[in-house]
């Protein structure tokens, strides 16, 4: 049954969470449906729709699981990036065993890479501290370059939606992002981190 008033809040959805109530999980798909299999979509590409609602079923069952011990306090963004996991790990399986398929989220991590270098990250704290720095670069950018920025390199939508969204041509999109990269590169190695 769909609620046909106003979408719960994040925290009241949180609370039936809480309450180990399954309405948590129907509010959380009413609210939150679209939103997180789009961004399934951006990274797994345009293969199987089931693929992306796979996703969706164990980013739910995630939830569930998690919630409690867990308090979110952006549950858009705790769900976000439970399905990102979940996609790419899904992504990485599928690619082991198939030739490589171009998505935008591989397109988005080839640029990223040209910020922060190869993924090869994989000390917890060093991650720690390169999410540190990200995350304070981008809150010295206007607000306009942190929603290109997330949508580019966190949502990994591609260039023309990006540029429909902002309503700006691609090409200045492709521009501004690129400016984006080389500055947080800079950033990144007068913090010390080797690029």
């Amino acid at each position: 049954m769909k609620n046909e008033q106003s979408p719960l809040s994040d925290s009241e959805i949180v609370d039936l969470f809480w309450a180990r109530e399954e309405a948590a999980i129907r509010e959380t798909d009413a609210k939150y449906r679209r939103f997180l299999l789009s961004l399934a979509r951006n990274i797994l590409g345009d293969r199987d729709p089931q693929d992306s609602e796979e996703c969706l079923d164990e980013t739910y069952l995630a939830a569930w699981n998690t919630i409690p011990p867990q308090r979110p306090n952006s549950l858009a963004a705790y769900l976000g990036t439970i399905i990102r996991r979940k996609a790419l790990d899904l992504f990485q399986r599928q690619n082991r065993t198939k030739k490589r398929i171009r998505s935008e989220m591989t397109v988005s991590l080839e640029e990223a890479e040209e910020m922060i270098g190869p993924s090869s990250v994989e000390e917890e704290e060093r991650e720690r501290e390169l999410a540190a720095a990200i995350s304070a670069f981008l809150r010295s950018r206007s607000r306009e370059d942190r929603f290109l920025f997330v949508s580019r390199y966190y949502t990994a939508d591609s260039i023309p939606d990006i540029a429909q969204m902002m309503q700006m041509s691609q090409r200045a999109v492709y521009k501004r992002l690129e400016r984006i990269r080389k500055d947080l590169k800079e950033y990144l190695e007068k913090e010390g981190f080797t690029i």
